[in-house]
């Protein structure tokens, strides 16, 4: 696994490596969850060509449902960027390579992501939570924070 610290770098260094007509979200949004989850993982639950449905497999089609689907590996590959940091990722990261369908965890992903933004936006606006301590201790904090 890379480094956190490495991360954009690497991903930015690996975007100018790819000829400009071959760039896409896609390329750079699997690269990110390849490196996070595996080559396994990603062909498992994204491969078009595979028979099952899942929550994030691609398709060739244009319907909403298949437009849902490909939205989904962008959020992936955003969330696994942005909570790189988060205690408790890893765990999470774990579960969902380990289950057989990673719908829950990827809805935890999505959750301490939502956990993650309001934190930020009191630290950096000096509001306290609306309803009082509404979220669980140590929930969505930084590492070394």
């Amino acid at each position: 696994m890379v480094e956190a610290s490495e991360t954009i770098p690497q991903l930015i260094a690996l975007w100018n490596q790819i000829p400009e007509e071959y760039r896409s979200d896609f390329t750079l949004c699997f690269d990110i969850i390849r490196e996070s989850m595996g080559v396994d993982w990603l062909r498992k639950h994204f491969d078009p060509d595979q028979k099952e449905t899942g929550v994030f497999k691609i398709s060739y089609g244009t319907t909403e449902e298949e437009a849902t689907r490909n939205y989904r590996v962008i959020d992936l590959a955003e969330c696994l960027i942005n909570l790189k940091d988060v205690e408790g990722i890893q765990e999470c990261l774990s579960r969902m390579r380990e289950a057989e369908n990673p719908e829950a965890s990827y809805a935890e992903l999505y959750q301490l992501r939502l956990i993650t933004s309001l934190l930020a936006d009191m630290a950096t606006s000096g509001r306290a939570c609306c309803r009082g301590s509404c979220l669980a201790a140590g929930r969505g904090r930084r590492s070394g924070r």
